[in-house]
């Protein structure tokens, strides 16, 4: 039987109507074989695993889609900033905030006024990969979690570059 991922969306990567050659599911967790180059497997792990039992559902029906938005939130300051950010917020200190936004803004792409939480799908974590390495999600800062993860799912031949968006 024949599956199909009809739109994977995230940030800096776009494809449609992927043709995967089997899935399956564990807990949580659904593989892809993709059978269409440039993307290789897709390694999806749901929050729940009702989401991934109707991911794999939707995959046999051709209707599945993996949606996550750029992070346009707070998230994506680093700490640092984001305690200044807060301590100026808190203190009401305009001038300054004002200076500070500025920064965020140009640097992190961060802007209060439509900064909203990421839409993921319910997705708690992805891997793809693909022919230049593996973009992720879920794994900012922890390459070796990742691959540890990869690992364990069978998703063995990581190539050296890892992409989290």
């Amino acid at each position: 039987m024949k599956f199909c991922i009809n739109r994977l969306q995230t940030p800096g990567f776009v494809a449609c109507d992927i043709p995967i050659v089997s899935a399956f599911r564990q807990d949580c967790v659904v593989i892809c074989l993709a059978d269409t180059f440039p993307i290789e497997r897709i390694l999806v792990e749901f929050e729940q695993d009702s989401f991934a039992e109707a991911f794999q559902r939707d995959l046999s029906e051709g209707t599945a889609v993996i949606k996550i938005d750029e992070d346009v939130s707070i998230n994506v300051v680093p700490v640092k900033l984001r305690r200044k950010y807060f301590a100026l917020l808190q203190r009401g200190d305009s001038v300054q905030l004002t200076e500070l936004l500025t920064e965020l803004w140009e640097n992190y792409g961060f802007d209060p006024e439509r900064a909203s939480l990421r839409q993921t799908c319910d997705v708690r974590r992805l891997a793809i990969m693909h022919d230049d390495g593996v973009s992720s999600y879920g794994f900012r800062g922890k390459k070796r979690d990742l691959r540890r993860w990869m690992f364990a799912h069978g998703f063995t031949a990581a190539r050296a570059r890892i992409e989290d968006f």
